[in-house]
């Protein structure tokens, strides 16, 4: 009866095993390889799920339709969309942020320290290419396909969260699913899987820069952050009043389906849980364990 919602939660789980263990494994048995490489191997391992949903949806009688309706004049709202949205999320997440840095220590990144054009090269290819382009195939495109029997709400909500759990980290979950909430808006009112993907990219591109300006350690790029950040977050509101007043997607005729098909138990979703807190779980004994954190504490003046 919940065929949808079982494929999409072991696709996930299949997605994000392949996305952590090939990496992972090139850089133990070859610890000299470029971390930036790994991460782009370990994303295009996403055609593996991507390429078994699409031909599950092709031989149900439901083929994903990739792209049939972006709208150019719109542009300018996936490009200041996802930045303002983000930023307002993460500061209304301060406490919540500040806690979860306590608990499991300030979140490393992993595209810090890059020292050659070819690392730039490489984090962009990762960060602004693979990442949106087969991401949103994977979220908004296979899994909103596969869940889109459960009414819109449903699969808007799910595939945020699974696109929100595949990133495994809890330091960085708050604002990644409610961007994919805005994406899963965006991809439901205008059809258009191509809007996610510049959405995914400019939101990716610019941590990227911002990266690499913070790598220049000069004092005007922390002011010339926090204004754009609260600049960006005061627009936030405004913003998504006025895209979701003017599209005329199908969310403005049916966001349920009166029909809808019920969600059940889904094995995938537990072990896919599971994986997750053992993941954080293992972060915050390391923390615990390694002493950082009293290092942490005496730092921020506890």
């Amino acid at each position: 009866m919940n065929r949808g919602y079982q494929i999409a939660w072991w696709l996930a789980l299949l997605a994000v095993v392949l996305i952590q263990i090939p990496p992972a494994l090139l850089m133990l048995l070859y610890p000299l390889i470029n971390t930036y490489l790994a991460s782009l191997v370990g994303e295009c391992f996403l055609f593996v799920p991507i390429g078994i949903g699409m031909l599950l949806l092709y031989t149900n009688g439901t083929p994903l339709a990739v792209e049939c309706c972006f709208d150019k004049s719109r542009t300018g709202y996936y490009i200041v969309l996802p930045l303002a949205v983000s930023r307002f999320i993460i500061l209304a997440m301060v406490p919540l942020n500040a806690l979860l840095n306590l608990l499991f220590g300030p979140q490393p990144d992993e595209f810090m320290g890059m020292q050659t054009a070819g690392d730039i090269l490489l984090a962009f290819a990762v960060l602004c290419i693979a990442a949106p382009v087969l991401e949103e195939l994977l979220c908004r495109g296979v899994m909103m396909k596969l869940l889109e029997p459960y009414g819109a709400l449903a699969a808007i909500f799910i595939s945020a969260l699974i696109f929100t759990m595949m990133h495994m980290d809890i330091r960085s979950m708050a604002p990644i699913f409610f961007l994919g909430i805005l994406f899963g808006l965006v991809r439901y009112s205008s059809g258009s899987l191509l809007a996610c993907i510049i959405m995914h990219a400019v939101f990716n591109g610019v941590s990227l820069l911002t990266m690499l300006l913070y790598e220049l350690q000069a004092v005007w790029v922390d002011g010339l952050s926090v204004f754009f950040t609260v600049a960006l977050a005061a627009l936030a509101p405004v913003l998504l009043w006025r895209y979701f007043k003017t599209e005329n997607g199908l969310w403005r005729v049916a966001v349920t389906a009166p029909g809808a098909a019920k969600i059940g138990v889904s094995v995938g979703s537990i072990l896919f849980l599971a994986l997750v807190v053992l993941f954080n779980g293992a972060v915050m004994i390391n923390w615990i364990v390694s002493g950082d954190w009293m290092n942490y504490f005496s730092q921020s003046g506890f």
